[in-house]
This record gives structure tokens, C-alpha cells and sequence, in this order.
């Protein structure tokens, strides 16, 4: 049960201390990084994948 209310917790925190800007810079790096370590070819899977889908 605490472990429920800690999570709620640090997810209201972030969505409150975590600015957008902050968040697509983090995306953008992490998204260079990938595309350099996983082929082209693997990525073609989430080409057709909705956003709500992924689950941010």
C-alpha cells in the first residue's frame, strides 16, 4: 500500500518540478543514443505506433 501512495507521490512531483523543455532535451539525447546503438531496421516496428499507445 505505501509503495501505491510513493509512486503517486513521485509522479505528481515530477509532473510538477520536471519542465517540458527539460523533458524533450532528455528525449532528444536518449533518442540520438538509441538510433546510433539499434539499427534503422529495428526501429521500422514503432513507425506505426500511436503515442497514448507507448504509454508516457
Amino acid at each position: 500500500m505505501n509503495h501505491d501512495i510513493d509512486s503517486v507521490s513521485a509522479s505528481e512531483k515530477i509532473k510538477q518540478e520536471v519542465s517540458n523543455y527539460s523533458l524533450a532535451d532528455e528525449i532528444t539525447v536518449i533518442d540520438h543514443s538509441m538510433i546510433i546503438a539499434i539499427p534503422p531496421l529495428k526501429w521500422q516496428i514503432f513507425q506505426m505506433v500511436a503515442i497514448p499507445a507507448i504509454n508516457l
